[in-house]
Protein backbone atom coordinates (compact mmCIF):
# COMPACT_ATOMS: atom_id res chain seq x y z
CA UNK A 1 0.00 0.00 0.00
CA UNK A 2 1.36 3.40 -0.96
CA UNK A 3 1.87 5.70 2.00
CA UNK A 4 0.33 9.12 1.65
CA UNK A 5 1.93 12.19 3.18
CA UNK A 6 0.62 15.75 3.37
CA UNK A 7 0.90 17.68 0.14
CA UNK A 8 1.32 21.46 0.17
CA UNK A 9 -0.77 21.81 -2.98
CA UNK A 10 -3.81 20.30 -1.25
CA UNK A 11 -4.08 23.60 0.62
CA UNK A 12 -3.13 26.13 -2.05
CA UNK A 13 -2.27 25.92 -5.71
CA UNK A 14 -0.36 29.20 -5.85
CA UNK A 15 2.81 30.40 -4.20
CA UNK A 16 0.92 33.35 -2.71
CA UNK A 17 -0.56 31.62 0.30
CA UNK A 18 1.33 31.60 3.61
CA UNK A 19 -1.75 30.02 5.16
CA UNK A 20 -1.24 27.00 2.94
CA UNK A 21 2.23 26.45 4.35
CA UNK A 22 0.92 26.59 7.91
CA UNK A 23 -1.84 24.11 7.07
CA UNK A 24 0.70 21.84 5.41
CA UNK A 25 3.04 22.04 8.39
CA UNK A 26 0.32 21.50 10.97
CA UNK A 27 -1.13 18.56 9.05
CA UNK A 28 1.97 16.60 10.12
CA UNK A 29 0.75 16.79 13.72
CA UNK A 30 -1.60 13.85 13.11
CA UNK A 31 -0.57 10.70 14.96
CA UNK A 32 -0.44 8.69 11.72
CA UNK A 33 2.70 10.62 10.68
CA UNK A 34 4.59 10.19 13.96
CA UNK A 35 6.58 7.13 12.90
CA UNK A 36 7.17 7.75 9.21
CA UNK A 37 7.92 11.49 9.53
CA UNK A 38 9.14 11.91 13.12
CA UNK A 39 10.91 15.25 12.63
CA UNK A 40 7.97 16.85 10.86
CA UNK A 41 5.59 15.39 13.44
CA UNK A 42 7.59 16.72 16.38
CA UNK A 43 8.11 20.12 14.79
CA UNK A 44 4.43 20.54 13.98
CA UNK A 45 3.47 19.55 17.53
CA UNK A 46 6.00 22.03 18.93
CA UNK A 47 4.55 24.79 16.75
CA UNK A 48 1.07 24.00 18.06
CA UNK A 49 2.30 24.10 21.67
CA UNK A 50 4.02 27.43 21.00
CA UNK A 51 0.90 28.93 19.44
CA UNK A 52 -1.29 27.71 22.29
CA UNK A 53 0.94 29.59 24.75
CA UNK A 54 0.80 32.79 22.69
CA UNK A 55 -2.90 32.88 21.93
CA UNK A 56 -5.64 33.12 24.48
CA UNK A 57 -9.30 33.03 23.67
CA UNK A 58 -11.53 35.05 25.91
CA UNK A 59 -15.24 35.23 25.29
CA UNK A 60 -17.33 37.48 27.48
CA UNK A 61 -20.92 36.42 28.06
CA UNK A 62 -23.10 38.74 30.12
CA UNK A 63 -24.30 37.28 33.41
CA UNK A 64 -27.92 37.81 32.44
CA UNK A 65 -27.52 35.59 29.40
CA UNK A 66 -26.03 32.80 31.52
CA UNK A 67 -28.82 33.18 34.04
CA UNK A 68 -31.46 32.72 31.35
CA UNK A 69 -29.62 29.74 29.90
CA UNK A 70 -29.50 28.05 33.31
CA UNK A 71 -33.18 28.69 33.92
CA UNK A 72 -34.08 27.16 30.57
CA UNK A 73 -32.13 24.02 31.40
CA UNK A 74 -33.66 23.71 34.88
CA UNK A 75 -37.24 24.17 33.73
CA UNK A 76 -37.14 22.04 30.59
Amino acid sequence: MKEIKPNLFEFATSELSQDAFLCYLLSFSKKIYSERFPLEYKFSRDVIKFLKKKVSLYIEIPLQKWYHMILKVIYL
